[in-house]
């Protein structure tokens, strides 16, 4: 299934929303600084129910409740790119997120009034753009 930007893939065990990249901060709409078509972020929503205490991941994640869903609680690794929303009653993983990880920070694109595209800015991208496809590329595989 495919949602412009963002491709579904349905497994018998999870659904996976891969998002690609729109392109450079000089693209509209565009949040990261990184060529067209590489991955941004892979969502995992377990289709069987998957237990947060049982994955053993231990004390390194961030807990913050979910604004809206107060029975929800976003267990966050900044430095990993992880993120388990987790429901709190039952203890289950409703979602995983693999996200840009804290060193990748220097990669979004500031405010729409600030957008860089010159060349000096591009080449930046495809030096960083190597690191970030093995690493979320091998995710989406």
């Amino acid at each position: 299934m495919d949602r412009g930007d963002t491709v579904v893939y349905d497994f018998e065990n999870e659904r996976a929303s891969i998002e690609y990249s729109k392109g450079p901060c000089s693209v509209k709409l565009s949040e990261w600084n990184v060529p067209r078509d590489t991955v941004i972020s892979v969502w995992v929503t377990p289709k069987t129910p998957l237990i947060f205490k049982d994955l053993g991941l231990g004390g390194r994640y961030k807990m913050v409740r979910d604004e809206d869903r107060l029975d929800v609680i976003h267990y966050i690794d900044e430095e990993a790119g992880l993120e388990y929303n987790v429901d709190e009653p039952s203890g289950i993983v409703g979602l995983i997120k693999y996200v840009p990880n804290a060193g990748d920070k220097s990669l979004r694109c500031p405010s729409r009034g600030n957008r860089v595209g010159k060349p000096d800015d591009q080449k930046k991208v495809v030096n960083h753009r190597r690191r970030d496809i093995c690493r979320l590329d091998k995710l989406a595989r």
